[in-house]
C-alpha cells in the first residue's frame, strides 16, 4: 500500500530531526524567530496558545541563538552579502512584556529585534485577535443563529460585521473589559515612543487591528496597512516590513502589499528560509520548551516538509 501524503510527512519528520540533518539545515538557513510574550505571569490568551516564554528561558534561548547564528539587523535581509547561518529576532502584537522584560535582555546582549505592532491596539483599541478568540470560546450566544458548523480556528475567520452585530445585542462595554483582561497588557504609545530611541529596536507593520489579511477586501487591506504605516513612518527605525496577523498571507495579499510599498513580508510556518530570491520569509515560533540544542533543532526542522507542501499549494511563500 502506498502511504498517503500526510503519512509520508509523518515518516519524513523524524529523519529531519536527526543531528546530521539539523546541522546541514542550520548551516544553510536564514532563521527568522518569532516571539509574543516574555513574562513570568502571561495573559490567559498567550498562555492558552503557548505564546509566552519565561524571561530566564528567553535569555537562555538568546544565548543559544547568538552562539549558532550571526544576528541580523532587519534591513540586512534585503541587502544580503552575509555568511550563513543568520537569524533575525521578531516579536508580534506589541505586548508590554516585550518592552519591559525582553528588550533589556536584548540590549544587554546587543541583539537587534523587530517588533511588529498593531497601532490600533497600541492606541488603546481592543485587540481583534483577543476579541475574536474570546467570542468563540467564552460567549455561547455569539454562535446563536449560525448556519455553518463551528471549527477550532474560527477566530481567524470572523469578520467585523458579524462581530459588530453581536456587540449591538450585548453590554459591549462589559464584554470588552473582559476581552482586555483575557488578552493581556499591550504597550502604550508612550512606551513605544520611548523605546523607539533604542538603536537595536526596529518596528514593523502588523496591520492596524490584527485582522486576517486574507479576509480583507482590497480597500480594507489598503486601509489597514497604510493607517498603520503612517504612524510607523514617524519612528526612526519604522520599516515597511509586514508581519501577517495570524501568520496568514497568500499570493493575492503579497501582490497587494508589495503594490502599497511593503518591502518584505513575514508569515507563519515554522521553517528556516533557504533562499533570498524574493521578499517573503517564514518564521519559526519559539516556546518555553526550547531549552537546549535538541529542542532548538526540533523547533527548526520539524515542520519543514508539511509547511513547504502547504505553501506550495497555497502560495504562502511565493516570492
Amino acid at each position: 500500500m502506498i502511504p498517503s501524503a500526510s503519512g509520508l510527512l509523518r515518516m519524513a519528520n523524524p529523519v529531519l530531526r536527526l543531528p546530521g540533518v539539523y546541522r546541514r539545515v542550520l548551516a544553510q538557513s536564514v532563521a527568522v524567530f518569532v516571539y509574543h510574550e516574555v513574562s513570568e505571569n502571561p495573559s490567559p490568551f498567550n498562555r492558552q496558545f503557548g505564546l509566552n516564554v519565561q524571561p530566564d528561558t528567553f535569555a537562555l534561548q538568546m544565548e543559544m541563538i547568538r552562539e549558532r547564528f550571526t544576528l541580523l539587523h532587519p534591513p540586512e535581509l534585503l541587502y544580503g552579502g552575509f555568511r550563513r547561518p543568520v537569524a533575525l529576532i521578531t516579536f508580534d502584537d506589541g505586548n508590554a512584556s516585550y518592552f519591559t522584560n525582553a528588550l533589556p535582555i536584548l540590549k544587554r546582549m546587543k541583539i537587534p529585534s523587530l517588533a511588529f505592532l498593531n497601532m490600533g491596539t497600541v492606541r488603546g483599541e481592543v485587540c481583534w485577535s483577543g476579541l475574536a478568540t474570546y467570542l468563540q470560546q467564552h460567549e455561547p450566544g455569539f454562535r446563536a443563529g449560525w448556519t455553518r458548523a463551528p471549527s477550532g480556528d474560527d477566530y481567524v475567520r470572523f469578520t467585523e460585521p458579524e462581530v459588530a452585530r453581536y456587540l449591538e445585542r450585548v453590554d459591549a462595554e462589559a464584554l470588552l473589559a473582559k476581552v482586555r483582561a483575557f488578552r493581556g497588557q499591550i504597550a502604550s504609545l508612550e512606551e513605544v515612543e520611548a523605546a523607539s530611541r533604542e538603536p537595536l529596536l526596529y518596528l514593523g507593520n502588523h496591520l492596524y487591528q490584527h485582522h486576517n489579511a486574507t479576509l480583507l477586501t482590497n480597500g480594507q487591506l489598503e486601509e489597514a496597512y497604510l493607517k498603520n504605516q503612517e504612524v510607523l513612518d514617524q519612528f526612526p527605525r519604522g520599516l515597511r516590513f509586514v508581519g501577517y496577523p495570524f501568520g496568514r498571507g497568500d499570493r493575492t495579499t503579497h501582490a497587494r502589499l508589495f503594490g502599497l510599498g511593503a518591502q518584505a513580508l513575514f508569515l507563519g510556518g515554522g521553517v528556516p528560509n533557504f533562499h533570498l530570491g524574493g521578499r517573503c520569509f517564514a518564521r519559526i515560533p519559539m516556546t518555553d520548551g526550547v531549552v537546549d540544542e535538541h529542542s532548538l533543532a526540533q523547533a527548526m526542522v520539524q515542520n519543514i516538509l508539511p509547511e513547504f507542501c502547504r505553501s506550495w499549494i497555497g502560495g504562502g511563500y511565493a516570492n
